[in-house]
């Protein structure tokens, strides 16, 4: 159960986590900067102070982080073994070989504090426990809400502080130095689901009646399906559970859960997360809403547990997490973002956020600006324009988000490398300062300009993004021009220096050159491969918060480029047989810049190097002799051309002909006829061994490396023999008789060698055993063979008669001259 940490959804209404490896406070260039309305100065709400990093040689994450009044920051998660939180090399947390949770505290200018562990006890399958989500109240006091199994430990003595049969929720209150005060386990008894639930703090009016609210999972039957989930009010002085609400959904799979809770000044209580097909509100068996798929929902309760309100949502798919800020309550789900009136519940705005993006978490700030933390892969269009605003370096990335109180895309930031990197937990403080935090595998870029390596398989990251100063006044973006400039020819050199900041702070430049490239610095060059008017962006930004930017143009001259010839190739063929030039891999980059004006129409020519010549992009010819010879292409655009040659080599044809100089080929000798009937796979030789129809030729020739041999058939199959001893004698084995037809199977032997003789000296024939090793029935050469001719030597391959008379079978062969071809004829009946 607990054997893959952190993968869950997760979300929370105030927080996350850090480590302070790697802290850096130098400007971020980002992959991509949203610029809206490029005639407007812009103040950024927040910008990258630092990065931290934690964690040990194994695998480590974090779930949620959250603020306290005095701007410290807390970080809950897991981590496996041991993990250092401050950067200095040594081990400030102390687990066992299963998941244990922590709890970690930082300064706000992200000095460590102190870190508290809880391990599961009992080393059984499914053992372990994690932090998800975390809450402040306004004394400091941390409230972590997690998951264990079988018994925890949270002071270290080795005595279980909790023991639950099942998988369950805990709760862990700690004072403001990490002195533990109390635990208890989730009190809607039996098994939760791991990875999801919430936790917040009503610490408003007498600190006796603070209380704190959870949601997750129940085992208790659902009156409508078999997926049952909770909120439950607990004391915040001991954990007393005061009132707790069941709801069901009429299908449980991966998709339904319960995530989040808040609660608001008055007491009111808003839960959210995701229910399937049906959703019964009150688990009171009546289905309050029935839709397909999944669905978010949020409810709203009083502060005595009565349903005011509930809605189900759509668009953001899954309900992962919410904030209050006044009067509004934002839900932030897998495809997007939904504000809702928190009297009614109406909805205000929806703004997707793409269907490969995924928002865990949300933290409203005291100037309206939302915060979203999420995961993206590839291309990330966070606010539906079409426009690209966020690409990944790796298959998932961080990113961090802020929208305007309607709900508009501000600016994003993606942070990560080349692994599988995820944001999961962001908070903000009374400050306006902005915490993000997650994990990381490899390396990670992050917007501070640092990039933190993971010891282990992955880290925990906490990133601060700093408030910017009100104060600030914002630059203003000159980028001079407009330019001209001749395509291909280096260079058009730009030039911002008349940019200014009233405040005199040092600028920063990032250029968009209008062709998908950019640039950085006061003064770059950049060489346009392609004519046309070019929008070129500056922006420009004074590291305080404030941006701007600013359009010019770049006016390129089209200069023709001569298109390149690629004949492919190189080709092979015998003489008089086709052969398929192709110059299709030839291009002209005018063809391929987007400027349609300078569209070209290509030819192409060939000359084949043996006086012929060819047109069009593919051209066939066939050569009459053999030969190496030189092909070359040219290609025109009508203005400019270029060649480019390939080689093609032409060989002889083999003629197949008979080495008796007959026209038809014809047995050498004749097989007795056989007693029995049918044709048989195998014979029996004298001694009683029965052999496979399978024969092995060696040949021994002067050209032997040279020499092809092939197998043909009665019906004409024909396959090549592979030689398997090489040198002036080579064997070739198998010639495949096991399933031999009645006819004359054709032993071809080819000397592919140009218009090469010379003798075959001699051949002999194997039989194959069907057990054993390959014996030579006969190796005899003879040339008085009562059936040779005066200029004929034949062998004779015999099986004696035996009781089972198998008939006898001869081959033969001619000595002279080879020229291409000899016809070694066997005969099988």
């Amino acid at each position: 159960m607990f054997s893959v940490p952190f993968l869950s959804s997760r979300k929370t209404s105030s927080s996350r986590r850090n480590r302070r490896s790697g802290r850096s406070r130098t400007a971020f260039e980002p992959r991509r900067i949203r610029v809206e309305a490029l005639e407007d100065r812009r103040l950024l709400s927040v910008v990258p102070d630092w990065v931290l990093g934690a964690g040990g040689l194994q695998t480590d994450g974090s779930s949620a982080v959250a603020t306290d009044t005095a701007g410290n920051v807390y970080v809950t998660g897991n981590f496996q073994g041991e993990a250092d939180f401050d950067g200095d090399g040594i081990s400030d947390a102390h687990g066992n070989s299963l998941n244990s949770l922590y709890l970690a505290k930082y300064a706000p200018n992200g000095d460590f504090e102190w870190v508290r562990v809880g391990n599961a006890l009992k080393n059984v399958f499914g053992a372990g426990a994690e932090g998800q989500d975390v809450a402040v109240d306004a004394d400091g006091n941390v409230y972590v809400l997690g998951n264990f199994y079988p018994s925890l430990d949270f002071n270290g003595d080795m005595a279980s502080d909790l023991k639950t049969t099942y998988a369950s929720n805990f709760v862990v209150k700690y004072s403001p130095d990490g002195n533990y005060l109390w635990s208890t386990s989730a009190p809607v008894l039996k098994q939760v689901d791991k990875g999801y639930g919430g936790i917040a703090v009503d610490d408003n009016g007498d600190r006796g009646s603070w209380s704190a609210y959870i949601t997750g999972y129940s085992a208790e039957d659902s009156q409508i399906g078999i997926s049952t989930g909770y909120v439950a009010k607990l004391s915040a002085a001991n954990g007393q559970m005061a009132w707790k609400r069941l709801w069901g959904s009429l299908t449980i799979d991966s998709s339904s859960y319960v995530s989040d809770v808040d609660v608001d000044e008055l007491g009111s209580v808003y839960v959210t997360g995701t229910f399937v097909d049906g959703f019964d509100v009150t688990n009171d068996g009546t289905v309050d809403v029935m839709k397909p798929g999944r669905h978010a929902f949020v409810i709203k309760y009083s502060s005595v547990g009565d349903v005011l309100w509930w809605t189900s949502l759509d668009v953001v798919s899954t309900g992962n997490n919410l904030d209050l800020p006044d009067g509004s309550v934002y839900i932030a789900g897998s495809y997007g973002v939904t504000k809702l009136d928190a009297g009614a519940g109406t909805v205000l705005w929806t703004q997707p956020i793409g269907a490969y993006n995924y928002s865990a978490d949300i933290a409203v700030a005291a100037d309206g600006t939302a915060y979203l933390a999420g995961t993206f892969g590839g291309t990330c269009d966070l606010d539906g324009d079409g426009a690209t605003d966020l690409i990944s370096a790796g298959s998932a990335d961080a990113f961090l988000a802020a929208l305007d109180s309607e709900g508009h895309l501000l600016n994003a930031w993606g942070m990560g490398g080349v692994g599988d990197d995820r944001g999961y937990g962001v908070a903000t403080d009374g400050a306006g300062n902005v915490y993000l935090t997650g994990w990381f595998g490899s390396t990670a870029a992050f917007p501070t300009g640092s990039v933190l390596e993971s010891r282990g398989s992955y880290d925990i990251f906490l990133l601060r993004m700093a408030a910017a100063d009100p104060n600030n006044a914002p630059p203003v973006a000159d980028p001079g021009g407009p330019y001209d400039g001749v395509e291909d020819v280096p260079v058009v050199t730009f030039d911002a220096s008349a940019s200014t900041d009233p405040d005199g702070d040092p600028l920063t430049y990032l250029w968009n050159f209008g062709d998908g490239s950019t640039a950085t610095g006061i003064a770059p060059q950049h060489t346009y491969l392609w004519g046309g008017e070019f929008t070129v962006t500056l922006t420009v930004d004074d590291g305080k918060g404030g941006s701007n930017a600013a359009i010019t143009t770049a006016t390129i001259t089209e200069v023709n480029d001569a298109p390149v010839a690629n004949p492919g190739g190189p080709y092979s063929a015998l003489v008089s047989q086709p052969i398929t030039f192709d110059g299709s891999a030839s291009y002209d980059y005018d063809n391929q810049d987007g400027t349609s004006a300078n569209e070209q129409t290509l030819t192409y020519t060939w000359d084949f190097g043996d006086g012929a010549t060819g047109s069009g992009e593919t051209a066939s010819h066939a050569y009459a002799a053999v030969g190496d010879y030189t092909a070359t292409l040219t290609v025109s655009d009508g203005v400019a051309a270029s060649t480019a040659t390939v080689m093609v080599s032409v060989t002889e044809t083999p003629v197949i002909v008979q080495y008796d100089s007959t026209d038809t080929p014809k047995p050498i000798a004749d097989a007795s006829p056989k007693t029995g009937p049918g044709i048989t796979q195998s014979y029996i030789t004298p001694d009683g061994t029965v052999h496979a129809m399978a024969v092995e030729v060696t040949l021994t020739h002067e050209s032997v490396g040279q020499l092809a041999v092939y197998l043909i058939s009665p019906t004409g199959d024909e396959a090549r023999l592979t030689p398997v001893v090489s040198g002036p004698t080579v064997r070739y084995e198998n010639l495949g008789f096991a399933d031999a037809e009645t006819g004359t199977w054709t032993l071809k032997i080819v000397d592919s060698t140009k218009g090469k003789t010379g003798t075959l000296q001699g051949w002999s024939l194997f039989v194959q055993p069907v057990t054993g090793t390959m014996t030579s029935i006969s190796t005899t050469l003879s040339s008085d063979s009562a059936d040779a001719s005066s200029d004929d030597l034949l062998a004779i391959l015999a099986a004696d008669q035996t009781a089972r008379e198998q008939g006898q079978s001869r081959a033969g062969k001619k000595t002279g001259e080879l020229a291409d071809v000899a016809l070694l004829e066997l005969q099988w009946q």
